[in-house]
């Protein structure tokens, strides 16, 4: 049956607590004679340090909880000191693992990872969408769901996104260093951790030292005296090689260790711990090349040499020496475009993303990028169409607008008395004949306001036929009772010696024929 983080940890404690066996030599009075630390039996590791004091050995433990230099992320445990000399694993709830699906809340319970359900329709991948189960769904192409890294790769089946985690302790995700006594390898959940590798020793070319790894530190302590070193030279049981005539025959210098020869014998200075450059440093690894006090060159956490992938679109981070360049969220700005949530940078995650549609245009994202969708010439309806101009405003094909003929947007100028209509695109008034009433007295004009005609009379004195002439509208003949019309004019009707009266003609018996 599986135990847990916790009481694993529990147990790890209990048996710690019964331990009477010093980590390296009892600190009491009869410790070993000591001039410096470095005389003293043991290792250092993480959490005990060798003393000197007072010629006698001892060492200094360091506090419950003080934390180690190499840590892994995401992984709900920090690596920390029990107080007694060793390492131990404690729950550490912030330290929140990200398995790289959207769709998945990731967080930890007492030191143990635990992931549920983002709520459906929460946005993951590029454009998808959460079903609510953990999945990430509406996929046509993996590259939709995110973008692979050492120790996740991605597919899609089925329109839903499917994650496939090289499995914990397993894949190469990158950050090694040769000798600093660690591996990295893939947690199982699309991250890194860093596991001790008591095989990675730290290699410091002396045949006068061991390589060794000592409780995640890497040591050289000296080999036995008399070990043969190369020709009549002989290790003297402090790490140098004796028998020596020049410097030369002790060593090579380095950034870490000084060699010169004494009467005969090789002596060193070593180059403080964590001190020095002896090169070989990676940049952005989140590892800092130091001098490991004793000669060799170590690698310590350096959460300031960040990763730095040169991708907006990821974070640059390194967490207890692990780098690692975890994706930005969906719609973080990255050079004039935004992230897609799986460490790309996009034109667009939606249509939304591409411009305000209109009636003459629609704008669409496919595959990150930003298109247009227009109406064709002639359609759509645009509007700021102007009543009565003879035309009608359209879609131009290009997302503008344009004017096309349209005979039936007739106009109106406000004149009854005209036809109004279009030809081509252009108006037409077309005047109306007002109404005659066959009276030559009276004359025809169209009302403008009403379209009804009004029948004015003519001058008075207007002839309005023969011997006739007009008079306030009425058509009267121009001839008296007595006279008739001839032709235009008019003429006598009574003769010679007569007289009209009564419209009669008679004799005038005072008429006189002379």
């Amino acid at each position: 049956m599986k135990r847990t983080l916790a009481s694993l940890f529990l147990l790890a404690l209990s048996s710690l607590a019964c331990s009477k066996t010093p980590t390296f030599v009892d600190d009491g009075p009869k410790g070993a004679p000591c001039e410096l630390p470095s005389d003293c039996p043991g290792l250092e590791t993480e959490c005990a340090t060798r003393t000197c004091s007072g010629g006698i050995c001892g060492k200094e433990l360091h506090p419950l909880g003080y934390l180690v230099g190499v840590q892994s992320a995401g992984d709900c445990v920090k690596v920390a000191c029990d107080g007694e000399g060793n390492s131990v694993p404690l729950p550490d709830d912030a330290d929140v693992p990200n398995d790289g699906n959207d769709c998945t809340e990731d967080r930890c319970e007492a030191g143990a990872p635990v992931k549920a359900g983002t709520p459906s329709g929460s946005p993951c991948g590029n454009g998808l969408t959460c079903d609510g189960t953990g999945q990430c769904t509406g996929c046509t192409t993996a590259s939709e769901c995110g973008t692979d890294t050492p120790c996740l790769t991605l597919g899609c089946n089925d329109s839903v996104c499917v994650f496939d985690y090289v499995p914990d302790g397993q894949g190469d995700p990158g950050g090694q260093l040769a000798g600093d006594c660690h591996v990295t390898t893939c947690n199982g959940m699309g991250g890194a951790k860093s596991s001790l590798d008591t095989t990675d020793v730290p290699v410091d070319g002396n045949p006068c030292t061991n390589d060794v790894c000592n409780g995640g530190l890497p040591a050289n302590p000296p080999t036995a005296g008399g070990i043969p070193c190369g020709g009549a030279f002989t290790c003297d049981g402090q790490g140098s090689c004796s028998g020596c005539a020049t410097s030369a025959d002790c060593g090579v210098d380095s950034a870490c260790a000084t060699f010169t020869c004494q009467s005969g014998a090789c002596q060193s200075t070593f180059t403080p711990d964590g001190a020095g450059d002896p090169g070989g440093q990676q940049s952005g690894n989140c590892q800092k090349v130091v001098c490991d006090g004793q000669g060799a060159a170590k690698t310590v956490p350096d959460d300031g040499d960040l990763p730095v992938d040169g991708n907006a679109c990821t974070g640059d981070v390194c967490s207890g020496g692990v780098p690692s360049n975890p994706a930005l969220g969906a719609g973080t700005a990255c050079g004039g475009g935004q992230c897609d949530g799986g460490g790309s940078c996009v034109g667009c995650l939606g249509a939304g993303d591409c411009g305000q549609a209109t009636a003459c245009k629609t704008p669409t994202c496919n595959g990150g990028n930003c298109g247009m969708s227009y109406v064709p010439f002639g359609q759509g309806d645009p509007g700021g169409q102007s009543g009565g101009d003879c035309h009608r405003a359209v879609c131009d094909g290009s997302g503008g607008t344009t004017l096309i003929n349209d005979d039936a947007d007739a106009p109106n100028d406000g004149n009854a008395c005209t036809q109004d209509s279009c030809s081509g695109g252009a108006f037409v008034f077309t005047p109306i004949a007002p109404v005659d009433d066959g009276n030559p007295c009276t004359s025809e004009v169209c009302d403008p306001a009403s379209g009804q005609t009004i029948h004015s009379p003519v001058g008075d004195g207007t002839n309005c036929g023969s011997c006739q002439t007009c008079y306030a509208g009425t058509c009267y003949s121009d001839c008296s009772d007595c006279e008739y019309c001839a032709g235009t004019y008019c003429q006598q009707l009574c003769g010679f010696c007569e007289y009209c009266s009564g419209g009669g003609c008679y004799y005038d018996p005072y008429c006189f024929n002379y």
